[in-house]
């Protein structure tokens, strides 16, 4: 029962996240860039697992996505995660919209990040805010910059991290509250 409610508050945590970001961005009629509503919903799904799994994402992420897979901002902010695709290299891309996010939200001022967010909902390109918020000239060195502070490795590890914790599909809420239901019937 505790894993379920875990699972529900990590799973609401991303959800509602995917539901504010899209609001904060609907008030000017844009769209949110998908790299930055996946990473900043990874980031609050993150901040809901309990205490004694801190930084789980972070510490995954770290182990797992190698530099030789990173895709350089400038493509990877036109691309999204297909869901036909080999497992890893949706895993990579999700990793890589949570550090490129977790960097500008955790590193630097929140009021930055919002300065950055309205830039973005205002229309402005990648490029632009980062100049504009951050004082990062080119995507190269924001690359340089994420890549760094999250310390990954050169290349993909030859034996797999455990990744048991990163789900790449929502939960489903109605079989939770079924379960949740039954085991108060069970329970009586």
């Amino acid at each position: 029962e505790l894993e379920d409610q875990e699972a529900f508050r990590t799973t609401l945590a991303h959800e509602m996240t995917h539901l504010l970001v899209g609001s904060y961005f609907k008030e000017k009629k844009a769209h949110p860039p998908r790299w930055l509503d996946e990473g900043l919903a990874m980031l609050m799904e993150e901040r809901a697992i309990p205490v004694s799994k801190p930084d789980a994402y972070w510490q995954a992420a770290r182990a797992m996505l190698p530099r030789d897979s990173v895709v350089p901002a400038e493509h990877f902010v036109t691309t999204e995660p297909k869901s036909d695709a080999e497992k890893t290299a949706v895993r990579d891309w999700y990793f890589q919209a949570y550090l490129m996010t977790r960097w500008l939200f955790v590193e630097h001022s929140k009021l930055q990040f919002k300065s950055f967010c309205d830039s973005l909902r205002d229309g402005k390109d990648l490029r632009y805010s980062l100049k504009k918020v951050y004082a990062i000239r080119d995507l190269a060195r924001f690359d340089a910059d994420w890549i760094n502070h999250a310390g990954l490795p050169a290349a993909r590890p030859k034996t797999p991290a455990d990744d048991k914790g990163f789900k790449f599909k929502p939960a489903d809420f109605t079989d939770f509250s079924q379960s949740i239901f039954k085991k108060k019937e069970e329970s009586k």
